[in-house]
């Protein structure tokens, strides 16, 4: 029989992404782009259908690559 043990507040539960993919991401959903980036999805998409962020398609999948993340981020850092 396994006892529960209820974390404290300086426990560190990993989050669902961590818990799944413990490896560096190469793609992400534009759902998990928009959450990464802070934005709505609607704003992911605009931006796609605007050829302002690159995707790949893996089937029927459409995925935003991370070093497209990275150079978008980047590019709004130069803006500045």
């Amino acid at each position: 029989m396994s006892t529960y043990v209820q974390p404290d507040a300086t426990t560190v539960l990993p989050n669902r992404h961590q818990r799944r993919h413990p490896e560096p991401r190469l793609a992400y959903s534009p759902e998990e782009a928009a959450e990464a980036l802070g934005v709505s999805r609607s704003t992911i998409y605009s931006m796609m259908r605007a050829n302002a962020l690159r995707t790949a398609k893996a089937g029927s999948r459409r995925l935003v690559p991370a070093a497209e993340l990275d150079r978008l981020l980047g590019d709004l850092h130069d803006e500045r």
